[in-house]
């Protein structure tokens, strides 16, 4: 609800495809693909670390990493080529 309206922008979104569970005592991982003008984008990288990333980490404190499970190379149509 607060992410993808911003990605929207661009042609862009994200989606969570998986949580992966820590070991005892460690946090939760994130796997997030991201489609439309972000697969493939240049500054895609920047998007998930600044927008994508801080958001997750700063609603869910369960969530000690975010992973780009992206296949940037299939990529169609990206925002910024």
């Amino acid at each position: 609800q607060q992410i993808n309206p911003a990605l929207a922008s661009h042609g862009g979104f994200a989606s969570l495809v998986e949580i992966v569970e820590g070991g005892e005592g460690e946090g939760a991982k994130a796997k997030i693909i991201m489609g439309g003008g972000c697969q493939g984008c240049a500054v895609s990288a920047v998007t998930l670390r600044n927008g994508i990333r801080a958001s997750i980490l700063q609603y869910i404190p369960e969530i000690i990493e975010v992973i780009d499970a992206t296949d940037h190379e299939a990529g169609s149509n990206p925002y910024f080529s």
